[in-house]
């Protein structure tokens, strides 16, 4: 679990969801979990007592101190150096809770399934009923749905596992073998796409990402209102570009890139028109950035060449057709 609570002063409490969120991992069924703890926060940062209250809430649960905040992706490759042997990594955020039994759940279904990546059904935190997430669907764009609706009710309408593009990175669970073998995440992406890149190198070997909602987690999501420090529709812009014009095959990338450059206009254009300026802005910045990074680009699409395996037809497939995001906005207008 990557912990962004900073510090803890003497007799001071906890975060009631960061509280919630230990003891849902100590009540965990499952018979050989170790639990690894990554704490993150500005250089230096004198963390007090939050580690021995971990430690107290978690028995037996190892605590590490990463030197800054690099990320989410970043911090959690630190498990790699961390852990060794082949075993499965379950990867969490800390505004979530688990449910006693989500990763024995989630390890069963992963031998079952014979899948690289499983992910939970996601719930709201504070509202367990609503659904915020079985897993994600991904365009060719690299935009995202978590193919919920806003406000849907889970009465177990979406309670059949299958194959999905991506699942998010509050809960994901990996195989230590798969995740060496892509590079773990990312550490260029931050805080938003880390997920969806990582499952997306996945798909390239031939590995499933399956969701399983027999496996339930409430879940936050809100790091707009812990971070309000970080724009992240720009980093999810920029993360989004890198993954497709690095991870799409070089032949589909000639007809996808011209497509993406005119949805991306399409956007700003409506954003400009519907009054919301900054997301104009922000799709404009993200296709301006594509030169200045071309040799970042480009080196990495040499890096992860061997990954290729699976035909990119058979990853393209997987994808959503047409444009999550330029249907959307052009139903506005």
């Amino acid at each position: 679990m990557v912990v962004r609570q900073a510090s803890l002063g003497p007799g001071e409490p906890l975060d009631p969801l960061f509280e919630q969120a230990l003891r849902g991992l100590a009540a965990q069924d499952h018979p050989r979990l170790r639990s690894l703890f990554l704490l993150v926060g500005a250089p230096g940062v004198d963390h007090g007592e939050l580690p021995d209250r971990i430690r107290s809430l978690v028995p037996a649960s190892v605590v590490r101190v990463i030197n800054g905040n690099p990320g989410f992706g970043a911090a959690a490759n630190e498990v790699a150096r961390s852990v060794k042997g082949n075993v499965l990594y379950c990867f969490l955020h800390d505004d979530l809770v688990l449910e006693p039994s989500t990763i024995s759940t989630l390890a069963g279904a992963l031998v079952e399934t014979n899948a690289g990546i499983v992910g939970p059904k996601l719930v709201e935190a504070s509202t367990p009923d609503l659904l915020q997430s079985v897993g994600l669907v991904v365009d060719r764009f690299g935009e995202v749905d978590t193919t919920v609706e806003p406000g849907e009710v889970d009465q177990g309408q979406r309670d059949g596992s299958g194959d999905v593009f991506a699942v998010p990175s509050a809960c994901l669970m990996v195989r230590s073998d798969l995740f060496s073998e892509i590079g773990g995440f990312d550490p260029a992406i931050e805080y938003s796409g880390d997920d969806v890149d990582l499952c997306w190198r996945a798909h390239l070997v031939g590995a499933r990402v399956v969701v399983v909602p027999a496996a339930v987690a409430r879940h936050d999501g809100a790091l707009w209102v812990r971070r309000p420090d970080l724009h992240l529709p720009s980093l999810a812009a920029r993360a989004r570009m890198r993954s497709v014009l690095t991870l799409t095959g070089t032949a589909r990338l000639t007809w996808v890139l011209p497509q993406l450059i005119a949805v991306t206009l399409v956007e700003a254009l409506v954003g400009a028109l519907t009054g919301r300026f900054r997301e104009a802005l922000v799709s404009l910045r993200s296709l301006a950035g594509i030169a200045p990074r071309l040799g970042a680009t480009l080196a990495r699409r040499r890096r992860l060449a061997p990954l290729r395996r699976l035909p990119d037809a058979e990853v393209a497939a997987l994808q959503a057709a047409g444009s999550v995001r330029s249907e959307e906005h052009t139903s506005e207008l």
